[in-house]
């Protein structure tokens, strides 16, 4: 199982209802079933959460998780290999070459080619469908336009998601800040941080802001204070 090849694939679930996939997804990796592929194949869900700092009605701080990407569920799963057939020279194969094959290429024969083994790592077709099939799913995250090849996470992206354990910052004072809609912004703090994007909506009174970025090839609408944000 250690030596085993892992890559985070992102699932679109319907909105409301990532609790239940995650919920689904963890009952197949708990219940360790020999004939499920999910149980042997994900290692991990989970559903990308901001910490939120709150008062409550006795006057105490108290801290929540809520998502800050709705309809998103990340799974960590175990790619499977594939064994395929390339076609390379005598010399590249055996990083020199033979006395009577440098004679042939000198009169400009082609040289002797053999065919090599070689073994790459991909999320099998069964281990996806599975996943395509929970209960509430509606498909993979992909760039392509069908999702029979789901496109996993760069290393930066997640990254950027595991690193999120601080929440967002306080608003402070900034009540002197004005931000207009339709302006652009960066995001400077969270798991955004760095990300451009624009202004769609600003609630003076509780000094957020909604802003649209372009998150996995995605637009995706983030609600933000004026703490996590300086104008570009």
């Amino acid at each position: 199982m250690s030596d085993r090849i892992y890559k985070w694939y992102v699932l679109l679930a319907i909105s409301g209802k990532e609790n239940k996939v995650k919920e689904y997804i963890e009952a197949e990796i708990n219940s360790h079933s020999t004939d499920s592929l999910i149980a042997s194949h994900v290692s991990r869900v989970l559903i990308p959460t901001d910490k939120v700092y709150q008062v409550n009605k006795d006057g105490k701080r108290v801290v929540k998780e809520r998502p800050y990407l709705p309809g998103y569920v990340l799974v960590e799963v175990a790619l499977s290999p594939v064994e395929e057939r390339v076609e390379v020279s005598m010399k590249e194969q055996t990083g020199r070459g033979s006395k009577k094959s440098d004679e042939s290429n000198a009169g400009g024969a082609v040289p002797n080619r053999a065919l090599r083994t070689v073994v790459n790592y991909a999320l099998s077709k069964e281990v996806a469908a599975s996943l395509r099939n929970v209960p509430n799913v509606l498909r993979f995250l992909s760039s392509t336009p069908s999702d029979l090849t789901p496109t996993p996470l760069r290393a930066s992206e997640v990254a950027r998601i595991l690193g999120n354990q601080d929440g967002q910052l306080e608003a402070g004072d900034f009540a002197n800040v004005s931000y207009d809609l339709g302006e652009k912004v960066k995001v400077i703090s969270g798991p955004f941080n760095g990300f451009s994007g624009i202004i769609e909506d600003v609630n003076k009174e509780r000094r957020k802001l909604k802003v649209m970025v372009k998150i996995f090839e995605r637009k995706t609408p983030l609600e933000l204070n004026f703490a996590q944000v300086e104008k570009e």
